[in-house]
């Protein structure tokens, strides 16, 4: 971590020396006497360059890893304010654990996957994964600085430099470092998350590439859970008001995550219509659970004293091909793709079952292709892709239609289908703990997940979803007794497959309504899985609603938005979190839910500063303590915490 700090301040600053070099001689250039003394000098260049008009914010410009381009945002809405947290997204459909950076309980969990999940979700969310990172193109250095403070003692600081070395080559380079101590015992995280990219085009505008490097290193205190929830948390015993003298299961267990990985994507025009592509992604990642000593909560061990599991998975994913651009057909992409993707497991946790298997190697081919068109007001992208060979990854087939009926109704159908594997340590694992070993390659069948929705998208009244998703050989933890019953057991919880399809039929709504200065933000979900609750438990009702009012301050010097926002869902059988696995499980002993999550707020903007003070959870001392995440994990206790967003942009 020390290293990565370092390399990134040298960066930033040979990058920030060589911008003002570059800046001051080309003001040098534009008439400054070259006999002045160095300190008058210095003071009269930045006088010329105080007096340079900035670029248009519309040419500072982001690229995803699809070519989409847009410009940066600087403005205040409800939608940043929501993805103001951790993670970086929207937190609707999830509910996140006390301490800030930990595991977050699954509110909707049926959502489709292109690819094999690595492993270890849960763990795994706040990696910048490759739809995460962006490509800049810039006229001049664009500088964004994020604060968000945390629980306790640590904070979250992002800071990000773009810059074009000239104008065709564009590199970003950033980190992030996050420590949050937790209001309970034993839940500290801390991380740290470096990324660079870089945005070439050569001078005849035919070659153009994108590349990116990410490295990340998490590790979190596993503490368990509350142990005596009743009589603790439940009964809100004043004794207990500071959280730290609860009693934890675990004070000596620890998750550690650290991942590597690079991308490049390269683009050559051969003539005016055709284009040769390559893309090349690698991600390796790997899962580390220390413990200094073992507990008869998760069973016998197969080696006495410390616990010291590892799990490593990886993927290399290298693909190649053709784009056909015509004003008739549109855009048309054909390619191959090799994918190799392996797991391994540590010598010293295997039991004689898996010696032999300590690697696992899987490869497939495939082709694959793309298509996006418009024919006036009708859009069509869809995409395909086709196993020649097949270990992971079968049939993926991705389409959507939007029709615009006029400048502020549209309406959109997509449907969706992907066949790939579980999560690998569903597939395969191994523990120091006995109870956590199993070898599933050869009875393990592919998850076909199958999307069909339709929305109505209009500007005045927001958008409506409907869709039915269908889920076939579900795979899912749960510790199941011998009689077949979900039982409360952990050290029953490995992976089953559902016996019958898994159903989900849902409408969800997202607007707004505005009346003078007051709006009333609006998101809600109603949501049901048949008559598979057993194995695939979900809330039935999410509702998340904001009401605040926007002024101007301090002679329009200031742009503020001040409010309250409640989060609702249901009651329901949430499930389970596991600490030796870091995964979640089924579970129908107990339920959650059922209790609004209020938050008051103040948002504001100052020129190209955002700022968000928030008092999370405002109605916690007003609760009967029944406020959870998942069982005997509770959501946090009301805190106030203070956050902003600024760009500089020279």
């Amino acid at each position: 971590m020390k290293r990565v700090i370092i390399v990134l301040g040298l960066l930033l600053s040979s990058l920030m020396n060589a911008q003002s070099d570059t800046q001051l001689k080309a003001i040098n250039l534009k008439g400054a006497p070259r006999n002045m003394n160095f300190s008058d000098s210095i003071a009269d260049r930045f006088k010329e360059r105080a007096r340079m008009p900035l670029a248009p914010i519309t040419d500072y410009l982001i690229i995803s890893n699809r070519r989409d381009t847009t410009s940066i945002d600087t403005t205040l809405t409800m939608s940043l304010a929501n993805r103001f947290n951790t993670s970086g997204r929207d937190l609707f459909d999830r509910i996140p654990f006390s301490n800030i950076g930990r595991p977050m309980g699954e509110l909707v969990k049926n959502t489709p996957y292109k690819e094999p999940l690595l492993g270890n979700s849960p763990l795994s969310y706040m990696i910048f994964e490759k739809d995460d990172i962006s490509f800049y193109r810039t006229p001049t250095p664009l500088t964004e600085l994020k604060f968000l403070t945390t629980q306790n003692r640590g904070q979250q600081a992002d800071a990000l430099l773009a810059t074009n070395l000239s104008p065709d080559f564009n590199l970003m380079i950033g980190f992030r470092g996050h420590r949050s101590e937790g209001h309970y015992a034993f839940e500290e995280v801390e991380s740290g998350s470096f990324r660079t990219s870089l945005n070439y085009t050569s001078k005849n505008k035919r070659y153009q590439l994108l590349g990116f490097y990410t490295y990340h290193d998490g590790k979190q205190q596993e503490n368990g859970g509350l142990l005596f929830s009743a009589s603790q948390f439940e009964s809100g015993d004043p004794q207990f008001g500071d959280r730290k003298l609860i009693d934890m299961r675990l004070s000596d267990m620890n998750h550690r995550i650290v991942q590597r990985a690079y991308y490049i994507n390269q683009r050559y025009k051969i003539t005016e219509q055709l284009y040769a592509l390559q893309e090349l992604h690698y991600d390796s990642r790997y899962f580390q659970i220390n413990q200094k000593g073992a507990t008869t909560d998760f069973g016998e061990t197969l080696i006495s004293g410390a616990i010291d599991d590892k799990h490593s998975v990886g993927r290399s994913d290298l693909s190649g091909g053709l784009e056909f651009q015509n004003k008739t057909i549109g855009t048309l992409q054909a390619r191959l793709r090799y994918l190799r993707s392996g797991q391994y497991l540590k010598d010293t946790v295997l039991t004689e079952e898996l010696t032999q298997n300590r690697s696992t190697v899987y490869n497939d081919l495939r082709a694959e292709g793309v298509l996006y068109s418009k024919w006036g007001s009708v859009q069509l992208a869809s995409e395909v892709g086709v196993p020649i060979k097949q270990e992971t990854e079968g049939l993926y087939v991705d389409a959507v239609a939007s029709v615009a009926i006029d400048s502020t109704i549209s309406i959109k159908a997509g449907l969706n289908r992907s066949e790939r594997l579980p999560s690998f340590n569903k597939v395969q694992y191994a523990s120091n703990y006995l109870p956590y070993h199993w070898k599933r390659q050869t009875f393990q069948p592919l998850v076909k997940f199958n999307r069909l929705y339709a929305t109505l998208e209009t500007e005045k009244w927001g958008s409506i979803t409907a869709g039915f998703d269908r889920i076939a050989n579900y795979t899912y933890f749960a510790a199941i007794d011998g009689a077949g019953l979900i039982s409360t057991d952990e050290k029953l919880v490995r992976p089953h497959i559902a016996g019958s399809p898994v159903e989900i039929k849902y409408v969800e709504y997202q607007g707004s309504a505005q009346h003078n200065k007051w709006t009333l933000d609006l998101r809600a979900r109603i949501q049901e899985s048949g008559a598979t609750e057993a194995y695939y438990n979900i809330p039935k009702i999410i509702l998340r609603s904001s009401i605040y009012f926007s002024t101007d301050l301090f002679e329009k010097a200031m742009f503020a938005q001040i409010g309250l926002k409640a989060h609702y869902f249901d009651a329901y059988y949430a499930d389970a979190y596991h600490p030796v696995l870091g995964e979640f499980y089924v579970q129908n002993n107990k339920m959650i839910g059922g209790y609004p999550l209020v938050d008051a707020f103040i948002n504001a903007k100052v020129r190209t500063m955002r700022l968000f003070l928030t008092y999370q959870h405002v109605n916690s001392s007003l609760s009967n303590n029944d406020y959870f995440a998942a069982p005997n994990y509770p959501y946090r206790d009301g805190v106030v915490r203070f956050g902003f967003v600024w760009n500089f942009f020279d």
